[in-house]
């Protein structure tokens, strides 16, 4: 694996950058839309680890008396966003997470929308089918406005 796919997999770990930052990355490197396709693959499976867990999470971040008081207000800000944003779309909550992941914001993606997914008490499959609608739209946007940008650039 060259660096910038290990340097782009980095970015697309981390929590609030993901695909924000890891397509930009590779395609102002100029390099392969393939290379996009894999860290989408990648945050995918990076939102299904956490979904996978998040009850564990969930649960850590409650314990740490540093994080504590910040935590729970986080926790409860991504039910509430994830609430409202199911409602938007009539109650179907598959639709409503994968628009809630699908939005390239700070405090949307695969992470949050991942927890948000474990607090409303979606199953699995369910998860994965929006998990991968969101990302793959996500993906596609941000691709979209990166080539923008470059090509006014």
């Amino acid at each position: 694996m060259n660096n910038t796919i290990i340097k782009a997999l980095i970015l697309t770990a981390t929590p609030s950058i993901e695909l924000r930052g890891s397509i930009p990355y590779v395609l102002i490197l100029k390099s392969s839309l393939i290379i996009v396709g894999i860290i989408v693959l990648f945050n995918i499976i990076i939102g299904l680890v956490t979904y996978l867990l998040a009850g564990e999470i969930i649960n850590i971040g409650k314990k740490i008396p540093l994080f504590k008081k910040y935590w729970h207000r986080y926790i409860e800000r991504i039910h509430r966003k994830a609430k409202k944003n199911v409602k938007k779309w009539h109650n179907i909550r598959i639709l409503g997470i994968a628009a809630f992941i699908a939005i390239p914001l700070p405090g949307t993606g695969a992470y949050t929308g991942a927890i948000a997914a474990h607090l409303l008490g979606m199953d699995t499959k369910e998860f994965i089918i929006a998990e991968s609608i969101g990302v793959t739209i996500a993906g596609i946007i941000v691709t979209i406005i990166t080539l923008g940008v470059i090509g006014v650039i």
